[in-house]
């Protein structure tokens, strides 16, 4: 199996580098500002998230990542296939209600490489020992709703239980964020252990978010 990483881009316009040492999985955050103006409804926001499949002695594999605004996260999946995520936190300092919009999710290289699957395709194929190292559920998680995302037709994004698609048009409604609050989400999921696990892999998606006012 080649070596890849699980990276997840989610909105903005920053960059970043990061390695993570053997032995030593450390999922860490960034934050910047971003402000919406008098003139402006709304405003995307990229969101660059690496994530790492740990190999057979529990290194990481080491690399470069692009992260943006307002938030840069890393997740990783261990050997055990357990998925661990930093926290992504997005801030309102305005003094009006604003909702997040998941916009779309890709994933370039569909189901080659890694692969998210949906949870209970991933359940019923008999969970992390018969699914194939590289085989993901990945879900993002901590506001009123849950988006459930997948490699489907290249990135592909659902409800919480996976059973209803969410459109680009339409957007899905994560949350709302009050004049002054926090929204904290993360990302949730298990990873398949079945396999080759002498390399460490790494692949890129991309979650783009959307913030507008609420009026």
């Amino acid at each position: 199996m080649k070596k890849k990483l699980l990276s997840l881009v989610l909105a903005g316009a920053m960059v970043a580098s990061t390695s993570v040492s053997a032995f030593a999985a450390t999922d860490t955050v960034t934050r910047e500002d971003i402000t919406i103006t008098e003139d402006q409804r709304e405003q995307d926001i990229n969101i660059g998230i690496t994530g790492n499949i740990q190999d057979e002695n529990g290194n990481t594999k080491p690399g470069t990542i692009n992260v943006t605004v307002p938030t840069t996260a890393t997740f990783t999946v261990t050997k055990e296939g357990q998925l661990t995520s930093a926290d992504m936190t997005i801030t309102n300092n305005s003094n009006e209600k604003i909702i997040v919009v998941a916009k779309g999710f890709k994933d370039p290289n569909g189901d080659e490489n890694i692969s998210v699957i949906k949870k209970s395709e991933f359940d019923n194929a008999g969970g992390k020992a018969s699914n194939a190292r590289g085989k993901v559920w990945l879900r993002l998680i901590g506001g009123e709703k849950n988006l459930g995302l997948s490699s489907e037709e290249k990135g592909k994004m659902y409800n919480n239980e996976y059973t209803t698609p969410v459109t680009e048009a339409e957007g899905y409604e994560i949350a709302k964020v009050s004049a002054n609050k926090s929204l904290t989400l993360k990302l949730e999921g298990e990873g398949g252990t079945n396999g080759d696990a002498t390399n460490a892999i790494r692949d890129e998606f991309k979650l783009i978010l959307k913030v507008k006012r609420e009026r």
